[in-house]
């Protein structure tokens, strides 16, 4: 039986903005995007559904960690520089990266505790060494043209695929290297559609579904103050 808390601590990257020395990249990662008004510097607000998906380039690759996560889906919600996915089934009940502490909390079902990582510092699984790249109007995704913004390191491929017309404020993720994000924010400026997050032994990809601009509720984002937190 899998443990709750290595799913925590080694589970937390496809996101994403999720670097899955196990941590799904797709919750990690992740993050979102929104509505096919014209394009204006006025912040996304809103929901985005991705479909998330695993290939194994190594038959003899265990993934079990991997399938553990069991979902198709997940829903975002992005407001002002936070962000909740709440996947549509297995262990992880939500997966939240809250502004203002700077921190991404990972709430498992049927567990009180809230494991977290802090946003200033780098994961165990990324490198401290990479190069960047930014391709143009290379996709269109749900009716938006697309550019490819591609970090390569010496365990990761990551690929996102982002719209311009999904305005992010890079300044909410200056000070937060977890998942690269300080570095995707500044080039980009944007959601992402699209991401493909390619390691050694497989590859973790989560494409957005439906997109839906609107008002988000504080209310959406849990309270977390009472729940007991780990490291």
């Amino acid at each position: 039986m899998f443990s709750p808390r290595i799913l925590a601590r080694e589970t937390i990257i496809v996101f994403t903005c999720s670097i899955y020395k196990m941590r799904p990249l797709y919750f990690v990662l992740l993050t979102l995007s929104l509505s096919k008004c014209s394009y204006s510097q006025k912040e996304f607000e809103g929901e985005i559904v991705y479909g998330l998906e695993t290939i194994k380039k190594d038959s003899s690759f265990d993934d079990y960690n991997l399938r553990a996560a069991g979902a198709a889906k997940t829903i975002c919600i992005y407001k002002r520089g936070s962000f909740i996915n709440r996947p549509d089934a297995g262990t992880l009940e939500y997966y939240y990266f809250k502004q203002v502490d700077n921190k991404v909390y990972s709430k498992y079902k049927d567990l009180d505790t809230l494991f977290y990582e802090p946003g200033d510092r780098l994961l165990a699984s990324q490198d401290s060494l990479y190069t960047t790249n930014i391709e143009y109007n290379t996709d269109t995704i749900l009716g938006y043209i697309c550019n490819r913004f591609v970090l390569k390191s010496a365990k990761l491929t990551l690929t996102l695929i982002f719209s311009p017309r999904l305005y992010v404020n890079p300044i909410w993720f200056k000070h937060t290297k977890f998942s690269y994000y300080d570095i995707i924010y500044l080039q980009t400026h944007s959601l992402f559609l699209k991401s493909i997050a390619e390691f050694d032994r497989f590859i973790s990809i989560l494409a957005a579904e439906r997109i839906q601009m609107r008002k988000v509720d504080d209310k959406e984002f849990p309270d977390i103050s009472r729940l007991p937190k780990a490291l």
